[in-house]
């Protein structure tokens, strides 16, 4: 039988186990900003194609989530803590390119009313989301950057 070991407030264990929660605060932090923009790209939706509409910006909705919440996961994975600034580019990357592709297969296939009214709520959800995203990831690069781990990087040339 093995004990458990008490935490000291400055172990790795506790900065993992905070950066998991702010992780996972951030997502929510974004789920929440998508629910807000729902009220009111959903009555547009509706209006332009009916409930086909309202799925097509649910569908859209989770586009942006999707790749919101994988961004900002990603950036708060250990491998960016070192560097931020390199994180803070590849969830740009990761966050524009599955909207924008979804918009591309979409654009080359699909002429239908409820597609057209797909791309306006995912072009909707993808402003709220950026603006979101952008926020929480410069919050944390900003935090990161301040840190005794970071400063000790920047003291040795890394």
């Amino acid at each position: 039988m093995t004990k458990a070991r008490a935490v000291k407030p400055g172990h790795a264990s506790s900065r993992n186990d905070r950066a998991i929660f702010n992780a996972w605060r951030s997502v929510l932090a974004l789920g929440i900003g998508l629910m807000l923009a729902s009220a009111l790209i959903w009555p547009i939706a509706y209006r332009l194609a009916g409930s086909p509409g309202v799925v097509s910006a649910i569908q859209a909705g989770l586009v942006c989530f999707g790749s919101g919440a994988a961004a900002v996961l990603m950036l708060h994975t250990k491998l960016f803590r070192s560097n931020p600034l390199a994180g803070l580019m590849a969830t740009m990357m990761v966050r524009m390119f599955v909207p924008l592709s979804v918009c591309l297969v979409i654009a080359v296939s699909a002429a239908d009313l409820s597609w057209q009214t797909f791309v306006f709520a995912l072009l909707g959800y993808y402003g709220v989301a950026l603006a979101i995203d952008t926020w929480l990831s410069v919050q944390l690069v900003s935090t990161q950057s301040s840190s005794p781990e970071s400063e000790r990087c920047m003291a040795n040339g890394l």
